[in-house]
C-alpha cells in the first residue's frame, strides 16, 4: 500500500532525525568542551550509551513514532513532552544511582537541554517535510463510499474531520436515489460497483 510506504518512510526519517541530533549534540559538546573535560574517561562513553538507550526506551514505550502517534501532530507533540522528561527522569537517575562524578556538570546541562531544543526543532522539521509529502499526496487514501444516507453522511464528515489524509472521491448510488445536492460526485449505480 502506498499510503502505508510513505507513513514508514515518515516514522523512519523522524526516529532517524532524533538519534542523529541526540548523537549530535553529545559529540559537538564534547568537541566544544575538551578542554573542560578528561576525554579518555570512560564514563562519557557509558553515559553516551544511556544517553541513546534510555531515548530508545522512553521513545517506544510512549508509542512516539507509531504511525497513529504521527498522524496527529498535537499527539505527537504530547508524546514528545513526555517522552523527553520521562528520558530526563532516566538520566537522572542513572546519574545518581552509578555517581558518575567524574562527568561535567556543564557537559550534562549542556547536552540535555540541547537535546530537548533540537527536538522542537526536529519536529518543525516533521512538519515541513510532511506538509510536503501531502502537498505531493504522496500520503493521500482515495476513498468511494458506497451508497448514499445518513450514515454515508456521517461517514463523510468523520473522514473530513480526521488528520488521516483521505481523499473523498465520491459516492456509489443510483441517482434516482439522491434527491439533494452532495458535496461529491455521484460515481456509477450500485449494480456496476
Amino acid at each position: 500500500n502506498m499510503n502505508n510506504r510513505y507513513s514508514r518512510l515518515l516514522q523512519f526519517y523522524q526516529i532517524a532525525m532524533d538519534f542523529t541530533t541526540l548523537n549530535a549534540v553529545y559529540f559537538v559538546a564534547k568537541y566544544l568542551m575538551h578542554n573542560n573535560i578528561l576525554l579518555n574517561s570512560s564514563e562519557y562513553s557509558y553515559f553516551w550509551l544511556w544517553l541513546n538507550t534510555s531515548w530508545l526506551l522512553t521513545s517506544w514505550l510512549s508509542n512516539l513514532y507509531n504511525e497513529k502517534t504521527l498522524g496527529a501532530f498535537e499527539r505527537f507533540s504530547r508524546g514528545t513532552m513526555h517522552a523527553f522528561f520521562s528520558w530526563l527522569a532516566l538520566i537522572m537517575a542513572y546519574l545518581y544511582f552509578t555517581r558518575k562524578l567524574e562527568i561535567s556538570r556543564l557537559f550534562i546541562v549542556v547536552v540535555l537541554s540541547s537535546h530537548g531544543i533540537m527536538l522542537i526543532i526536529n519536529r518543525l522539521m516533521f512538519l515541513m517535510v510532511r506538509g510536503y509529502m501531502r502537498g505531493k499526496q504522496m500520503f493521500c487514501r482515495k476513498v468511494i463510499i458506497i451508497g448514499y444516507n445518513e450514515t454515508a453522511k456521517k461517514l463523510t464528515t468523520y473522514l473530513e474531520d480526521e488528520d488521516n489524509l483521505t481523499e473523498i472521491v465520491g459516492y456509489c448510488e443510483r441517482e434516482e436515489n439522491v434527491s439533494e445536492l452532495t458535496h461529491y460526485p455521484i460515481l456509477a449505480q450500485l449494480e456496476n460497483a
